[in-house]
């Protein structure tokens, strides 16, 4: 499947195929190649490997998760501390981008994107606290 007026933007596309059999594939459609690939079913590792791909790169492609994620580092104090408040976020994150791939949940774009960045504004007051010595 080949999506022409893509390549002229900058976003990607998620698409997820639904066969009758019961089976989907799901795949990413970057601007720079604008093109799904229909495959046969994959099997149940298949799908585990493709969504932990795509999770991973969501999270480490995203500007505003690694800020986020560098905001913790600097105010979470303890390495097992900061390594289960990192693996927490992840954990969060992932189960909500699977519920809005699969529809479970439906929010706007702009009011989500605006409630990251204000996290991240509120994390950045909190390091500024702890670095005056105020209780957060």
């Amino acid at each position: 499947m080949h999506f022409p007026g893509l390549a002229a933007t900058r976003i990607d596309v998620l698409v997820r195929l639904a066969r009758s059999d019961g089976t989907a594939q799901l795949g990413r459609v970057l601007a720079l190649e604008p093109q799904f690939v229909f495959t046969a079913s994959p099997g149940a590792i298949e799908v585990a490997r493709s969504y932990t791909v795509l999770g991973i790169e969501h999270i480490l492609t995203g500007f505003d998760h690694l800020l986020f994620v560098l905001a913790l580092v600097m105010l979470v104090r303890g390495r097992r501390r900061l390594i289960a408040t990192i693996t927490a976020f992840t954990l969060a994150h992932s189960l909500t981008l699977a519920a809005a791939v699969l529809g479970f949940v439906t929010v706007p774009g702009p009011p989500v994107e605006a409630a990251i960045a204000l996290s991240i504004v509120f994390v950045a007051a909190e390091i500024v606290h702890a670095h005056q010595g105020r209780p957060g």
